[in-house]
């Protein structure tokens, strides 16, 4: 019984290119094959097939742990800014070098 193969847009080993339009990115038709080393198309099917499951939770805890310390510094920049602000309402006359 032959293996069904799958598409590479949705493979473990595909990473999509991506086009830089004036407001955001669009996805290309083609992309890198880690298996490969080369670029193919989206389409393009293959025996080396891998699942993105693991790949996409891996990454999506990374991206929530790199958002998430971003916050945390805007959060501080934040509390400096609006330090700053109360300092130069309280004492008008005073101005920092």
């Amino acid at each position: 019984m032959e293996k069904k193969k799958k598409a590479c847009w949705n493979c473990g080993n595909y990473c999509a290119y991506y086009e830089r339009n004036f407001y955001r990115f669009n996805k290309t038709n083609a992309g890198r094959c880690s298996v490969k080393k080369e670029v193919v198309k989206n389409t393009y099917v293959c025996e080396r097939w891998r699942n993105t499951f693991r790949i996409l939770s891996r990454r999506k805890e990374f991206t929530l742990n790199v958002l998430n310390d971003i916050l945390t510094d805007i959060a501080a920049i934040r509390q400096i800014l609006e330090e700053e602000n109360e300092e130069s309402m309280t004492h008008p006359g005073h101005k920092d070098v």
